[in-house]
């Protein structure tokens, strides 16, 4: 889907990830990298892990799925917010002023990916004890607002600032990328056709989180085997809607019992 925003000849620069399921091993560093550099409070999760078992014995498997904002090229978040709290910049990264936040939730019911959070309240890691890492991070969110994953957005935009390129130098990276000692994560320019991401998305190998909704999410993943559609059934976020389509695994046993060899078509490769 066009960008609205990239209204010149020459493309803006358009931020986006590759997940490699086969090299991810479930360790959670990502979301424990998330939650330390940006602060997050106890029950906001902006980058999670989520596990899915398929296959029946023993033809059994289990998968870890990293899951978060998955950035959409043509966000719905964006377009119910009655507040234009939500929004996309120019580069595609879609974020949240909790100043003009009201908590009305539209956005997160509007989200497939159940990646938004709301702070119903100050919560502390520790009861009766807010520790200083706490009384940070509360100082960059508001009570009643949601907040979500940005790409990690001050680490991009500051590195360009110094002349990094994002993707490339770890300074002007999120946080969740370089922590992650697997080499799971690939991060860059998707407008860049010498950048590694550009080349994994233009393979033709990977596979995007619903890609039925038509909102074109900008996190893309190699599922496990033959980087088609390696999973089946649903895993549940924390909304509890499946994110990934019911497809069997090739050459597996499904949900039902039933072997399957999903199609090209059927594994909904772009």
């Amino acid at each position: 889907m066009k960008n609205p925003f990239r209204k010149s000849e020459k493309p803006s620069k358009r931020w986006g990830m590759v997940i490699d399921l086969t090299r991810c091993t479930g360790c959670a560093g990502c979301q424990l990298a998330c939650k330390a550099e940006n602060f997050t409070p106890p029950g906001v999760t902006w980058s999670r892990v989520e596990f899915l078992e398929i296959g029946s014995y023993p033809l059994s498997r289990r998968h870890a799925i990293p899951v978060g904002c998955m950035q959409c090229e043509a966000p719905e978040c964006v377009r119910v917010c009655p507040t234009g709290a939500s929004a996309q910049r120019k580069d595609g990264i879609v974020t949240v002023d909790a100043d003009k936040c009201i908590g009305c939730k539209s956005c997160m019911i509007a989200c497939p990916y159940g990646a938004r959070y709301i702070l119903e309240e100050k919560k502390t890691y520790f009861p009766g004890y807010m520790t200083p890492y706490e009384e940070q991070g509360y100082s960059n969110f508001q009570v009643g607002t949601v907040s979500k994953c940005t790409f990690c957005a001050h680490r991009i935009d500051e590195g360009l600032s110094k002349g990094l390129v994002p993707g490339v130098d770890r300074e002007a990276t999120p946080a969740c990328v370089t922590n992650c000692w697997a080499n799971a994560r690939t991060f860059g320019d998707l407008n860049d056709p010498d950048s590694e991401v550009y080349k994994l998305v233009n393979s033709g190998q990977v596979i995007q989180l619903k890609p039925e909704t038509g909102l074109d999410p900008r996190v893309y993943y190699l599922a496990p085997g033959r980087t088609g559609i390696a999973l089946s059934g649903g895993v549940p976020n924390h909304m509890g809607s499946p994110i990934f389509r019911n497809q069997p695994v090739e050459g597996e046993a499904s949900a039902n019992g039933a072997g399957s060899s999903p199609s090209r078509e059927s594994a909904n490769l772009r």
